[in-house]
């Protein structure tokens, strides 16, 4: 397989197609005609921001909803001696607190996910965004910032691209990305 002139994890340009790669491997190959527009701006990775924070936030909200009884539960049943309680099913020790840390693993679990998910759609970097006849891509441009390479694919962009490509970043090497 020949070399690409830019690439990425996610992505790589070559002769007239921006290749859409996952482990190396193209998956989609997208000829330079077909795109309509493309964009370098600061801006979220993520292709739907609004939807991950909304998803991040729900899973935040209902970790939360799950966890505020514990606290109550916990302190109820432990003034009952809740370890040996006889009407509790299970009533040794071991199955409660394996149904407990179950529980509890579960709760911190979806919160992690909320967060992160919440973490995704608020983080700003340097993106490429790419308009085509099927839609949009959004790729992470901070390997080129990293590999001092960005200015290179700029100039790259404008002789490809030369109606089509809009550098709203006016990226100059000072930019702090």
């Amino acid at each position: 397989m020949s070399s690409y002139n830019f690439k990425t994890e996610y992505f790589g340009l070559k002769d007239d197609h921006l290749f859409l790669l996952r482990s190396g491997f193209p998956i989609q190959k997208i000829p330079f005609n077909q795109i309509s527009r493309i964009f370098i701006s600061r801006g979220v990775v993520t292709k739907f921001p609004i939807r991950s924070f909304l998803f991040g936030l729900i899973l935040l909200i209902v970790s939360l909803l799950i966890f505020l009884p514990f606290p109550e539960f916990l302190f109820e049943h432990a003034s009952e001696g809740f370890i040996d309680d006889p009407d509790m099913p299970g009533s040794d020790s071991h199955y409660f607190a394996k149904g407990f840390g179950a529980w509890i693993i579960m709760i911190g679990f979806l919160a992690a996910i909320g967060i992160v998910a919440i973490s995704h759609s608020l983080k700003k970097t340097l993106v490429m965004k790419v308009h085509h006849k099927d839609g949009f891509e959004v790729f992470s441009l901070s390997d080129f910032v990293k590999n001092n390479e960005i200015l290179e694919l700029i100039d790259f962009m404008e002789e490809s691209f030369p109606n089509r490509f809009s550098n709203k970043s006016r990226y100059e090497k000072s930019l702090n990305v």
